[in-house]
C-alpha cells in the first residue's frame, strides 16, 4: 500500500498546493495533476480555436491601428497553435518563425514598430477569455 504524504506545501513558479495536515496518496496526487494537465490543454485548444475565428475579413484591406490585424492572405491564422513544453505550461502563439530575410510579422503586428501602430491580437484574445479559462482552470485568475 502506498504511504500517504504528510501535510507540507508544494511551490512551482505558477502553482503552490497547500496540503496542510490533511494526508494526499501519491494516487490522488496522479490523479489532481492528470486533470489539471487535462484542464490545461482544453484551455490552450479553447484560446487557439478563438484566436483564429477572431480574426475579421479584410477583403484584402488593411487593419485600423489598434484594432485586431484583417486577414489579408490568412497565413498568420493558419500558424496559430499551442503546445506543452513541460508539466503546466501551454505556449500560445503564431509559429511563424523570423527567417534570414524574412522577420516573423506575429510580433510586429502585436507589438507595433516605430512607422506602424501595433494590432494587437495575443492580448485582447486573453482578455476576453479570463473568465472561460479560469472556469476550464478551475481557479481564479489573477
Amino acid at each position: 500500500m502506498a504511504k500517504p504524504i504528510r501535510g507540507k506545501t508544494t511551490r512551482t513558479k505558477f502553482l503552490t498546493v497547500k496540503t496542510g495536515g490533511t494526508d494526499y496518496t501519491p494516487e490522488f496526487r496522479f490523479k489532481l495533476f492528470r486533470t489539471l494537465e487535462g484542464n490545461l490543454t482544453m484551455a490552450a485548444a479553447y484560446l487557439e480555436a478563438d484566436y483564429k475565428k477572431s480574426f475579421p475579413d479584410g477583403a484584402g484591406l488593411p487593419s485600423a491601428p489598434g484594432s485586431i490585424p484583417n486577414v489579408q492572405t490568412g497565413h498568420l491564422r493558419k500558424t496559430i497553435t499551442w503546445d506543452t513544453p513541460r508539466a503546466f505550461v501551454r505556449r500560445i502563439g503564431s509559429s511563424l518563425k523570423p527567417t534570414a530575410g524574412n522577420a516573423s510579422y506575429a510580433f510586429y503586428l502585436e507589438m507595433g514598430t516605430g512607422k506602424m501602430a501595433a494590432r494587437p491580437w495575443l492580448n485582447p484574445g486573453l482578455d476576453r477569455n479570463r473568465k472561460v479559462l479560469a472556469r476550464f482552470i478551475g481557479t481564479p485568475m489573477r
